[in-house]
């Protein structure tokens, strides 16, 4: 895959967005759609997912308290699971990995 700027430019402002409430994302200036917003409590994992006709982004608000802090000291890299044939063997922070699987279940009924 090559790098595309304005995929990066589109992902840095979803990434800005995310820290806003649902209702100011407004998605719609980007061509997209917002799907869900996703909060999980026990993990204070907060997430949206938008979409437009040919893609699905996923989009986790980073570190914005105390208690986000405790997942970011959990550093060590974990295999991800992947869910499709694939040779790669990705690794991920365990903390992104527990936050991920936390809210797995509701970003699978979200996305259908």
């Amino acid at each position: 895959m090559k790098f595309d700027l304005d995929i990066a430019i589109l992902l840095s402002d979803l990434s800005v967005r995310s820290y806003r409430e649902p209702e100011k994302t407004k998605p719609e200036e980007l061509g997209l759609e917002l799907v869900s917003y996703i909060e999980v409590e026990k993990t204070n994992t907060e997430l949206y997912l938008f979409k437009n006709d040919s893609n699905l982004y996923i989009v986790f608000r980073g570190t914005e308290s105390i208690r986000d802090v405790m997942y970011d000291f959990m550093f060590i890299k974990k295999k991800f699971p992947v869910y499709a044939k694939s040779f790669i063997k990705p690794k991920v922070h365990h903390g992104f990995l527990y936050a991920f699987q936390s809210a797995q279940e509701q970003i699978g009924r979200a996305h259908v």
